[in-house]
């Protein structure tokens, strides 16, 4: 698993965090329910899932194609994820893209609200040893290698809900 930090200029960060505000109440959402087979069996909320529209995609894949991304990727699909009250996702290898990365859009997220990312690494060779990030404004990680990950139950006490930028890689 890759970890950074401040990887959007602000502008940008400002802008997709407004773009995804404006789209809250847009009848553009696809549900984890209905489109995450396999992956959310111990999921009793839900994740929205919306697509990040394309003008914000040119500007994110300017930023982040080459500085972060293989250059053997060639195509990169962007999506907007608002994690709600009890939601969250199964442990999985995202197996059928070549990498998969989150960028975080809180400006804060307090620990208690849950919505960790949790990984095993590849040379971690118990099976319940993991470790764990909170989320950060700002903060990309990326898991390029396969390795088993998951998102912790959120609060159903958060007042709003965590927000994200899923980004999925598919190699030539």
């Amino acid at each position: 698993m890759k970890i950074y930090t401040d990887v959007l200029p602000q502008q940008l960060l400002f802008d997709c965090s407004a773009q995804l505000e404006s789209m809250l109440e847009e009848r553009v959402w696809g549900s984890s329910t209905f489109n995450w087979e396999g992956v959310n069996n111990s999921a009793c909320g839900d994740v929205l899932v919306a697509y990040v529209p394309q003008n914000l995609v040119t500007q994110l894949n300017s930023v982040l194609h080459k500085t972060y991304f293989s250059s053997h990727t060639k195509e990169i699909m962007y999506q907007f994820y608002m994690w709600n009250k009890l939601s969250n996702i199964d442990v999985h290898t995202d197996q059928l893209y070549s990498f998969g990365a989150t960028i975080y859009l809180n400006s804060t997220w307090d620990a208690n609200s849950g919505g960790f990312f949790v990984w095993k690494d590849k040379e971690e060779k118990t099976d319940y040893t993991f470790k764990a990030i909170c989320p950060k404004q700002n903060m990309m990680i990326v898991n390029d290698t396969a390795e088993l990950h998951a998102v912790t139950t959120i609060s159903p006490y958060i007042t709003n809900p965590r927000f994200s930028i899923q980004i999925w890689g598919m190699e030539e």
